[in-house]
């Protein structure tokens, strides 16, 4: 589903302390989710997150085109499958310097048919793509800080999906910090989690001061 609109949509109250702390704010939908139906949507069939990383990377190509971007203090962030992009953009590229992957989906081998089936196809009959797309077993390429959420009930992804890649990053030796919240399931919104997310993008993301040159100044740019 797409979640870009031209406009500010229920304020973006979390995208203003961001970027009054100094963050550029980028939002951008990969094809797949761009809302064009069957044409965009199967795109990614039997091979989730393929077509969205190639999209991504080109975002980021784009993004990094411009002199107010620093591209070694660039992070990605998402929730649920959102959090599965992240995981996945965070072990098959090179880009992110952090990122935060709420409750995500991490193998489709660990998630419910109706949903995972209906895009990749069964396991038996599509061995390969489950394999390729797992972010379980690309562990080991984790590029990048990874601040790792979940609820200890969730009831929509479950539990295994996050502590089965922990488990595979803590054999890799990656960086990674997990966050189990008691108690909760598949929203862990809460005030502790976004600011432990606000302090794990400044400590990561490092922001140039407030007052720094912004886009389009004299003396150029400034902001990361």
């Amino acid at each position: 589903a797409p979640t870009v609109r031209a406009g500010w949509w229920g304020g973006r109250t979390w995208d203003h302390v961001l970027a009054a702390a100094g963050i550029v704010v980028f939002r951008a939908d990969p094809y797949p989710a761009s809302g064009q139906g069957a044409r965009s949507a199967w795109t990614a069939h039997t091979r989730l997150g393929d077509r969205e990383i190639a999209d991504i990377v080109e975002l980021i190509g784009w993004l990094t085109d411009h002199e107010w971007i620093d591209p070694d203090r660039i992070g990605i962030a998402g929730h649920s499958y959102g959090g599965f992009i992240t995981a996945a953009a965070m072990t098959r590229t090179t880009l992110f310097a952090a990122g935060i992957s709420g409750a995500p989906v991490t193998d489709g081998r660990l998630y419910d048919t109706i949903y995972t089936e209906r895009y990749m196809g069964t396991l038996q009959d599509n061995p390969d793509g489950y394999a390729a797309t797992s972010v379980v077993e690309r562990a080991g390429d984790l590029h990048g800080r990874m601040l790792l959420a979940w609820g200890d009930m969730d009831d929509n992804v479950h539990p295994a999906n996050p502590i089965r890649l922990l488990d595979r990053l803590v054999r890799a030796d990656r960086d990674v910090v997990p966050l189990m919240y008691p108690g909760r399931r598949h929203g862990i919104s809460s005030g502790h989690y976004r600011r432990v997310q606000y302090e794990f993008i400044l400590e990561a993301l490092q922001p140039d001061p407030a007052g720094s040159p912004r886009p389009g100044d004299s003396e150029g740019g400034g902001i990361p």
